[in-house]
């Protein structure tokens, strides 16, 4: 994402705040019976870990990319001097990589500033 002709900030889903991405289905421990101890902490740690893949891989394909902190303050102050903000999405291949330009206009302004966005 680029405000008119400052230097480009990337967005990535690993900025993305985990509350913006899809949410995982929680899987329901199941009582194994005839285990030890230790092999039923075994099973609930894969478990966890299963899920924080799943909800990593869940981020990254997600079509909503956030930014927080510094380039959200970067990219909000670029914003109200600007006047064009221009997003490229890159994607597998060059058939899914896009690109877009809008224009900053009063109208978009005042639509953030009665948003309490800037």
């Amino acid at each position: 994402m680029r405000v008119d002709n400052n230097p480009t900030i990337n967005i990535t889903a690993q900025d993305t705040p985990i509350d913006y991405a899809p949410a995982v289905p929680q899987a329901t421990p199941i009582n194994l019976p005839n285990v030890t101890e230790e092999q039923h902490r075994a099973y609930e740690e894969s478990l966890k870990q299963v899920q924080a893949a799943t909800q990593a891989i869940l981020a990254t394909g997600s079509p909503y990319k956030v930014a927080t902190g510094t380039k959200a303050k970067t990219l909000l102050a670029q914003i109200k001097v600007g006047k064009q903000i221009k997003f490229r999405i890159v994607g597998i291949n060059k058939a899914t990589t896009t690109t877009a330009e809008i224009e900053i206009t009063d109208q978009f302004k005042d639509a953030l500033r009665k948003c309490k966005i800037i």
